[in-house]
C-alpha cells in the first residue's frame, strides 16, 4: 500500500510538472502568435506608410501644378511685366518660386523684380494657395497698395480685391484707395470698389488711449 501510495504521489507530481510545462508552452505559443501578428502589423504599417508617402508625394506635385497655374494667372495679370517675365515656376518639392524671362532663362526673384512687383507676387501666391485649396477663404490685406505704382494699383484692385474671395478685408491708409490723379493718371479706385463694399469703417485716434470708430471710409459713405 505504501508503495502504491508513493507511486500515485509520484504520478500526481509528474502530472503537475507536465501541466506546468504545457502551460508554459501554451504561453510561449501565444507570445509567438502575438509576435507574428505584430510582425504582420508592422509590415502592414510600413506598407501603409509607404502608400501614404507616395500619395502625399503625388498629391503635392498635383497641388503644386494647381498653385503654379493660379499663381501665373494672378501674377501676370497684376504685375505688368509680360514684356520681361514669361512664367513663374514653383519647385515641386521645396515650393520655391523662380522666374523665367521672355528668353526662357531663369531669373532670380531677388534681382528680377522691383519692390512693387515683389508685393504683387506675394499677394498672387496667397491668392493661388487659396484657390488651389478648394475652400472658401477670406482675404485680409494690410496696407494693400502702399508700394505700388498706378498700373499695379489699378490691376490689383480690379483683379485681386474684386472676385477672388467672397470676403476681403482691406486695412488701408487714406492715400491708398481713393479717387485721385496718381503719376499724372486719373485713378478712381474708390468708385471701382464702391459696388462691392458691404461695410466701411474709419479709426480716428483721439488720444493715445482712445480711438473712435466712424461708419465711413475717411469721410466717404461706402456702405
Amino acid at each position: 500500500l505504501a508503495k502504491e501510495s508513493d507511486i500515485k504521489a509520484s504520478i500526481e507530481h509528474e502530472n503537475r510538472k507536465l501541466n506546468e510545462v504545457t502551460g508554459q508552452i501554451t504561453i510561449l505559443v501565444k507570445e509567438t502568435e502575438k509576435s507574428a501578428k505584430g510582425q504582420v502589423k508592422e509590415d502592414l504599417s510600413k506598407r501603409v506608410e509607404e502608400a501614404v508617402k507616395e500619395y502625399v508625394s503625388v498629391a503635392s506635385v498635383k497641388k503644386a501644378d494647381d498653385i503654379e497655374r493660379h499663381l501665373n494667372q494672378l501674377f501676370l495679370a497684376m504685375a505688368n511685366c509680360r514684356d520681361v517675365i514669361r512664367h513663374v515656376k514653383l519647385d515641386r518639392q521645396s515650393y520655391r518660386i523662380s522666374l523665367v524671362d521672355i528668353h526662357g532663362k531663369d531669373r532670380p526673384i531677388e534681382t528680377g523684380l522691383g519692390a512693387g512687383q515683389s508685393q504683387v507676387l506675394a499677394m498672387a501666391f496667397v491668392g493661388a494657395l487659396a484657390k488651389s485649396s478648394g475652400r472658401i477663404l477670406p482675404f485680409i490685406v494690410d496696407t494693400p497698395l502702399g508700394r505700388l505704382d498706378v498700373n499695379h494699383r489699378q490691376d490689383v484692385t480690379e483683379k485681386f480685391f474684386i472676385g477672388q474671395s467672397p470676403q476681403t478685408i482691406l486695412l488701408s491708409t487714406p492715400t491708398e484707395i481713393n479717387n485721385c490723379v496718381y503719376d499724372e493718371r486719373p485713378l478712381r479706385l474708390l468708385d471701382m470698389l464702391r459696388p462691392y463694399v458691404a461695410r466701411a469703417y474709419t479709426l480716428v485716434k483721439e488720444s493715445p488711449e482712445v480711438t473712435r470708430v466712424e461708419r465711413n471710409y475717411f469721410g466717404n459713405d461706402l456702405g
